[in-house]
């Protein structure tokens, strides 16, 4: 390919591909030697989140908000509300006898409580009463549902997978219903409590 007369033929040949709707491989520009992204270093501190999500929820019902938390939005991502290029995250807040309506989504999620007792997560029936430092599961599709039996604020971190599902174009949820079902295929099958 060295001489002029093949780097003409094959420009010629590009252009006709092109047209067709393929790229040649040799030139793609999509290969990179190193990952790129704009996401940056970036520390929440938590007693900061805390103590707005406090007063969020003085001033906003969870009837009202639906959820009362904080988005966690990555500073170098131009305002969207992702925390990686592939994560969403939020942390929560329920106060006593608060419950969030039971939905699902076709993103995976992790729940991780932070701080508080009597908090609990319904996964497709399952009820996951959680404390600090615990974790639970949400696979993606499963009905579940948050609530609070006990007393003062409790905090949680969600994280989801919402940025990639949402580039594969598949992002679809929040279907609010009264109760979670109780019957599924993706039932929790261990489960552990406070109680």
């Amino acid at each position: 390919m060295g001489n002029d007369a093949s780097k003409e033929q094959l420009a010629a040949l590009a252009t006709r591909m092109r047209k067709a709707n393929y790229l040649e491989w040799w030139s793609a520009t999509y290969r990179s030697e190193k990952p790129e992204t704009n996401v940056q270093a970036y520390l929440w501190a938590y007693q900061e989140m805390k103590d707005y999500m406090v007063e969020a929820g003085k001033l906003i019902s969870i009837e009202d908000a639906g959820r009362r938390g904080l988005i966690l939005a990555n500073p170098g991502l131009g305002g969207d509300p992702w925390m990686t290029d592939t994560l969403f995250g939020d942390v929560q807040i329920l106060s006593p006898g608060e419950e969030a309506p039971a939905h699902r989504h076709t993103t995976s999620a992790c729940r991780f409580f932070l701080e508080g007792e009597g908090c609990y997560t319904n996964v497709e029936g399952e009820k996951c009463t959680m404390g600090p430092g615990d974790l639970t599961i949400n696979p993606a599709w499963a009905w579940h549902d948050h609530g609070h039996e006990g007393k003062g604020n409790v905090t949680y971190l969600n994280m989801l997978d919402v940025p990639l599902v949402a580039g594969l174009g598949w992002w679809r949820g929040w279907a609010a219903c009264s109760t979670t079902p109780t019957t599924s295929r993706w039932a929790t099958r261990a489960r552990r409590s406070r109680a």
